[in-house]
């Protein structure tokens, strides 16, 4: 089964925020940050763009779509994974 990624939307390169950059430590934390970009960049991220019949194209599209979904009702998802089109099927279920 495909590990899906709950990553909405256009993939995105994090960015320094400025409070990073102007603090102590500021090597630190760029080793940090760009140790972490390349994690990103090198794991490429599944990136769900359909859910039950729902397009996702942001957050407001994901939560609305797991919204619709019912407890043990399977629905399909529709992934990206390295610019391939995938697609699985899920069955919700209650939490315990």
């Amino acid at each position: 089964m495909a590990k899906l990624v709950s990553v909405v939307g256009v993939p995105h390169r994090p960015s320094l925020p400025r409070e990073v950059a102007d603090a102590p430590g500021q090597l630190e934390a760029e080793a940090f940050l760009k140790e972490a970009r390349q994690h990103l960049e090198a794991s490429a991220p599944d990136v769900i763009i359909e859910i039950a019949g729902q397009t996702i194209a942001n957050i407001y599209d994901y939560t609305y779509a797991l919204d619709l979904l019912k407890i043990g009702q399977p629905a399909k998802v529709i992934y990206m994974r390295d610019g391939k089109r995938q697609e699985t099927m899920l069955t919700p279920a209650a939490r315990k």
